[in-house]
This record gives C-alpha cells, structure tokens and sequence, in this order.
C-alpha cells in the first residue's frame, strides 16, 4: 500500500498480514517525515540605472541554514544575506535553494535590471544665420528613447530630431535631455 504523509513529524505505522487461514502477522515502522524550508528573501532594489549596481539581500526563509544563492551573473555565495555587484547592463535571474540537514529543499527566483545610462549628445546646422533662421538639431544620444529639448526661446519638442525656427535675432542656448523608458534613467546636455 501507498500513504502519503503531508506534514512532518514521526509516525509509526503497523502493517498487518492476514493470509487465506485467518492466520495472522503485523510489523511496525517508523517513518520520520521532516520539515521542508520555506523560502523568503527580499532585494534592496529590483533596478538600476547603469553599473557598477549593488544589491543587498535579505534572506528570510524559514527551516532552512544551507543556502545556495545564484545572482544570474556567474557568480555564487553561501551566505545567508548576500550582496552582489553587477558590473553590465541586462536582466539577471537571481536563484535561491535553501536546503535542510536532511536534504529538503526550496527554490526561490527574482530577477534585477540594471538598466544602460543614456548619453545625451546633438550636433545642428546651421550655427549661424538671419531671422527667421531653420535649424536642424541632429539627435547623436546613445540608450534612450526619450527626447526633451528646450530651444532657449520657451519653446520645446519631444521629437527625437527636431527642426526648429528662431524668429528673433540673438544667442540661445539649447539643452536636450534624453531618457529611457525602461528604468527612467536620464542624461543631459
């Protein structure tokens, strides 16, 4: 016969044989079913904006002392509250098998983004000219996908290469920010 145990703990089953003459037999065993980890663990952040990123964990797992953490990135530890530094930009799949002395185990799995820092740059033509004068900026920003630009003359676009017109004679000064919508990580210039 099959018996399947769902909570730990000691049990003393009696098996009892009874052949076709009423003759009979029993044996006693003990089975001991032991306490599986239940694991827990938080990250001091689950992104960052470029690298090198930290992270700090805190391990919480419940019945457990033998941990096994893999941070996605090729590298290991043994310790209960690890930290990691992550020295690219990507997704990683962080690994946490917590084991008992018994061999129980539990697999815990999360994921940190460290996400590449956008760099702002802009080249435009013509530098110089009369009023009304057509300027083409030319966006050269590297990582992002968002575009705020301020033209000196209170007026903006969001578009990635604007052409803008300057009406009035004088000198401005143009700023682009660009970001990424994956982490919100900006740069300027």
């Amino acid at each position: 016969p099959t018996n399947i145990f769902t909570q730990p703990g000691t049990f003393h089953p009696k098996f009892i044989a009874i052949n076709t003459d009423g003759c009979m037999d029993s044996a006693f065993a003990t089975i001991t079913v032991h306490v599986n980890p239940t694991n827990s663990f938080t990250m001091s952040d689950t992104a960052s904006c470029g690298f090198p990123a930290l992270v700090n964990f805190t391990n919480n797992t419940v019945n457990s002392d033998n941990y096994l953490w893999d941070f996605g990135n090729g590298q290991l530890s043994n310790a209960t509250n690890p930290s990691v530094t992550y020295t690219s930009a990507g997704t990683f799949n962080i690994a946490l098998v917590s084991t008992t002395t018994f061999g129980c185990t539990d697999i815990s799995y999360e994921s940190f983004t460290v996400h590449p820092i956008p760099g702002a740059g802009f080249t435009y033509n013509p530098a110089t000219g009369c009023a009304p004068v057509s300027v083409n900026f030319i966006n050269q920003s590297t990582n992002g996908n968002l575009y705020y630009w301020t033209f000196g003359d209170s007026t903006t676009s969001n578009e990635s290469d604007p052409m803008h017109i300057y009406n009035a004679t004088g000198i401005y000064s143009v700023k682009l920010v660009v970001s990424n919508d994956a982490g919100g990580c900006s740069d300027s210039v």
